[in-house]
């Protein structure tokens, strides 16, 4: 199923991260494993939904990163990679997520990256993740996979 733009921004249901309401997205299977999705520069959650397609049995989040999509884009706001991990934390606190598997593409590997760096509240509570990515700056790994548990 390909959605346009108006039919996806019609699904979001918004949630508060930093006091921005972000556009937040649940799909496929509701009792599956949890796989969390982070979009790419510039674009939206809208990227996942040809993937979800392929993840049967997963609960799929997504969500728009404040100053995208459907989230709010309020001027003189400064974004930051660190209020876009910020929002996928809220994201998995309001939706009470204990685990964890992570989608990320191009602009969203640098928060995945943000997420799993060890002193993110989430791992310190010892909460399980793994991650795939692609086009991250890490050095010394070829961007392919990373796992964290």
């Amino acid at each position: 199923m390909t959605s346009t733009w108006d039919e996806w921004r019609t699904r979001a249901e918004t949630f508060d991260s930093g006091g921005l309401a972000v556009a937040g997205y649940e799909l496929g299977d509701p009792t599956g494993p949890v796989a969390t999705f982070r979009h790419g520069f510039p674009s939206s959650s809208l990227d996942v939904e040809p993937v979800v397609e392929h993840l049967d049995g997963w609960r799929v989040l997504a969500l728009d990163f404040p100053g995208f999509g459907a989230s709010a884009k309020p001027t003189g706001h400064r974004y930051s990679i660190h209020a876009c991990a910020d929002a996928v934390q809220a994201l998995w606190a309001g939706r009470e997520v204990a685990s964890t598997f992570l989608l990320a593409h191009d602009y969203g590997v640098s928060v995945c990256q943000e997420l799993v760096y060890p002193s993110t509240a989430w791992v310190r509570a010892s909460r399980p993740v793994s991650a795939v990515r692609r086009g991250g700056i890490a050095a010394d790994s070829d961007g392919s996979t990373m796992a964290m548990s």
